[in-house]
């Protein structure tokens, strides 16, 4: 019986040590390249767009995913520029700061988010708890719009609400800011009509 104790007190103690390390260190990181498809989802890492085009194969599936459930995980751009495409007729991505946590894109060249050819916009839906934080550089863009020769459609940005008035508090956040606080140059976020 004194075994079973202290094996119990052990388990717990290295379930508690488990969880209490994950808390603490950084989230790992994800490259995303020119193609990526829902298998590719990012739950608590960082994701790294490697590519100036970053194209989102939904495969028909349950949509792209980028998820901070038990860490706060980070977007950063290694281009100048990058656009991210979807592909497909019903091409969505996911942004799921759950628990409070924050998922912060790091915008240092423009970004811009598109839909499919045709008609078909990528469908972006921020839901969870927690925050979305786009921080822009001075001079950069955030812009939601069709391709400059409308061949691809541009893109739907949702906040999902899914509590009710009197649990506002579990409905996730989007904001836009200033990578820099000092600085007044311009940053732009340009959205579609009708959007």
């Amino acid at each position: 019986m004194r075994n079973a104790k202290a094996v119990a007190k052990l388990s717990l103690f290295l379930i508690v040590t488990v969880f209490s390390f994950s808390r603490m260190h950084a989230a790992p990181n994800v490259i995303w390249g020119e193609w990526i498809d829902s298998s590719e989802s990012a739950t608590d890492c960082n994701v790294i767009l490697s590519e100036p085009l970053i194209n989102l194969n939904d495969d028909g599936g349950d949509g792209v995913f980028i998820r901070a459930e038990f860490v706060d995980v980070c977007v950063t751009m290694t281009c100048c520029d990058t656009v991210i495409r979807g592909v497909g007729e019903n091409p969505r991505l996911y942004l799921e700061p759950m628990n409070g946590h924050i998922i912060t894109f790091k915008v240092t060249g423009d970004l811009g988010f598109q839909g499919a050819t045709g008609d078909h916009p990528l469908l972006i839906v921020v839901r969870g708890d927690g925050i979305v934080k786009f921080e822009i550089s001075d001079d950069q863009t955030v812009s939601f719009l069709p391709s400059a020769d409308m061949s691809a459609a541009g893109a739907k940005l949702f906040v999902c609400m899914d509590s009710g008035p009197a649990d506002c508090q579990h409905i996730a956040q989007l904001c836009f800011d200033r990578a820099s606080k000092d600085s007044s140059d311009n940053v732009n976020i340009c959205v579609e009509r009708n959007s």
